[in-house]
């Protein structure tokens, strides 16, 4: 018998096994979150790395402002102007 879902909602509410697994899938998924660095004026290639969100703000606040300031270079002008994006394991992998 399939029940309306509002019954169902009303059952996970209470169900603690329902949150101790969404909990504990939440914190799976974390875990395999990083971050990459992508230097936009690369003519050669795109470099990127794997890193967690506080290294790849210290790199791109490094290249991007101390870098840039030091040379009195414009974000044009800057070889090492980069961003930082998400790159989850999932999205990467090729199946």
């Amino acid at each position: 018998m399939i029940l309306p879902k509002s019954i169902w909602d009303l059952i996970f509410q209470f169900d603690i096994t329902y949150h101790e697994k969404y909990r504990n899938d939440v914190l799976k998924e974390l875990k395999r979150i990083n971050w990459k660095v992508v230097w936009i004026n690369r003519e050669d290639k795109k470099i990127e790395y794997g890193l967690t969100k506080d290294w790849a703000e210290t790199i791109c606040t490094y290249w991007n402002r101390t870098y840039a300031t030091y040379y009195n270079l414009s974000p044009a002008d800057n070889p090492q102007q980069c961003y930082m994006t998400l790159n989850t394991i999932l999205r990467d992998c090729k199946v």
